[in-house]
């Protein structure tokens, strides 16, 4: 499982180095632009599965999903993501709620620290570029 993870990590930043092909010019053109709604769903199956698994790889999967897959820019990508990973987080705290013994205080402690982690996040991505902030995600 873990040289899995691995090599999926190294495949992702890989991706994400490299950047999404120009397939055409349908936003240059105004047009809207068809999603690969089969691989979006393929990809979002496959990120369920390792998280699964592992109990880690939401945002590092999800993020090039949509940057890659999606076509959404890093910013809409990393919002969305959170999204996708709070409402996974919601799923697998409503599985272990009445199997595990939850430390409340800490759990609250991290949550909150998280909270003020995205919010800083979120106002520092307005001062990075996109292609930086992609390039930067994926070393």
């Amino acid at each position: 499982l873990l040289i899995g993870f691995a090599l999926m990590m190294v495949a992702t930043a890989v991706a994400m180095l490299r950047g999404r092909r120009a397939t055409d010019n349908a936003e240059a053109d105004g047009r809207q632009r068809q999603l690969p709604v089969v691989k979006i769903l393929a990809e979002g199956l496959v990120v369920g599965l390792v998280t699964g698994l592992v109990g880690a790889g939401g945002g590092f999967l999800v993020v090039p999903a949509l940057v890659l897959l999606g076509g959404l820019s890093m910013p809409a990508a990393v919002g969305t993501s959170l999204v996708v990973i709070a409402m996974k987080s919601f799923a697998g705290l409503a599985g272990y709620l009445s199997t595990v013994q939850i430390d409340w205080r800490l759990a609250l402690m991290v949550t909150a620290a998280a909270v003020v982690g995205g919010l800083i996040g979120a106002r520092l991505t307005a001062l990075i570029k996109p292609d930086v902030l992609r390039k930067g995600f994926g070393w």
